[in-house]
């Protein structure tokens, strides 16, 4: 019991240490410098069977206010749906539009990397800005990422934020994710950059050439974010910033069932489990992660019998929720989020089960499908 304790003590202190330097990082702000001009900007966003999201998607597109030149390329990721008409039609009607098909990607990339590619290869701008077909965006959102674009910038961190609602699995889902991107937050400020969403980030063109697209990492289900991140920052030297400004945050839909959502999470774990290849001190961060999780779980189920054990878990749970509250005050304050005691308690104590049970399912990720799909693991 006594070497239990150790244990949990220091991985208790390295993870306090940790979100201590990310609520410094969340602190400070990236100074952002009033925009010369409009850079000219290549939207890509790649669709499976988005037929009914499609619609919202480019009725958002269509009501951008940005004043600079600008094109949206939507690619057709071998749909089963009527998606690929659906982007026919717009671009026919509105010449900011390109029809592509995922087919004109590399064929040693698979499933939406190999989409993003044929979309990137055709992109006339160096500067490209991606979301996903579930996302809502708002009619500054080009305006505000391109205010990022500067010219000592490679990568920027958008912000996507889950609407609140009151069922506690979108409490959880809204508040995991927040409190995931103000870590990214933290984290880019300190120019240390780990992690960062598909859902809304942008980066120069002429650095996904040079880092030689997404080859590194072809053989994983999806890590066109923070893998693709990473990969930047250690082959391509890029300068990581995080956009701040409320005009370019993003909203992603809302899962309604808990199934659903797990295999996202699963999908993105399975992208942790290879990160080591790109960013072993990350990759240590993840692992000491999930083990003060599953310890408090083991230590759980001990103190059920134990009055000892009982107020040593309860002691380590109080420390733990004073510094990871502390981190959601000051992100809701710089991303302009309200705050919600209540709900943070429900995420609070879903949390530690839910990252036991992730990490453990992890190491079956490479039998996750995505949107009907799994990965070829022969190319």
């Amino acid at each position: 019991m006594i070497l239990i304790n150790t244990f949990l003590f220091i991985l208790i202190t390295i993870y306090c240490g940790v979100l201590i330097w990310l609520i410094f990082g969340n602190l400070k702000s990236y100074k952002n410098r009033a925009n010369a001009r409009y850079r000219p900007v290549s939207v890509i966003i790649s669709i499976r069977n988005g037929e009914d999201a499609l619609p919202d998607l480019i009725q958002d597109l269509l009501s951008q206010d940005y004043k600079g030149e600008y094109e949206v390329i939507l690619v057709d990721d071998d749909s089963d749906d009527d998606t690929a008409n659906i982007i026919k039609e717009i671009s026919k009607q509105d010449n900011h539009f390109i029809f592509q098909s995922s087919s004109k990607g590399k064929s040693s990339l698979q499933f939406k990397k190999r989409a993003l590619d044929a979309g990137i290869e055709i992109a006339k701008h160096e500067w490209l800005l991606f979301s996903d077909v579930d996302c809502r965006l708002p009619s500054s959102w080009i305006t505000g990422m391109a205010s990022y674009f500067q010219p000592d910038n490679d990568y920027v961190i958008g912000h996507s934020n889950v609407k609140m609602g009151n069922k506690i699995l979108n409490i959880f889902q809204s508040l995991d994710f927040f409190l995931l991107l103000v870590s990214a937050r933290g984290a880019a400020n300190l120019h240390c950059a780990l992690a960062c969403t598909g859902q809304n980030q942008a980066y120069r063109k002429s650095l996904y050439v040079n880092v030689g697209g997404f080859i590194r990492i072809k053989d994983q289900l999806q890590g066109d974010d923070s893998l693709f991140m990473n990969i930047c920052k250690k082959w391509g030297k890029a300068r990581i910033i995080f956009a701040d400004d409320s005009k370019c945050h993003v909203y992603s839909r809302k899962e309604k069932k808990w199934l659903p959502l797990l295999i996202q999470r699963l999908r993105w774990s399975g992208d942790a489990n290879v990160m080591w290849n790109v960013n072993l001190g990350f990759y240590v961060i993840l692992c000491g992660f999930f083990l003060l999780h599953f310890k408090l779980m083991i230590l759980f189920f001990f103190s059920i019998f134990n009055y000892q054990l009982f107020l040593l878990l309860a002691t380590y749970l109080l420390i733990k929720f004073i510094f990871e509250f502390s981190l959601y005050i000051v992100g809701c304050q710089y991303l302009q989020n309200s705050t919600n005691f209540f709900k943070f308690l429900i995420w609070y104590f879903i949390h530690i089960p839910y990252v036991a049970i992730i990490g453990i399912a992890s190491f079956f990720h490479k039998k996750i499908e995505w949107k009907g799909r799994k990965i070829n693991y022969s190319n």
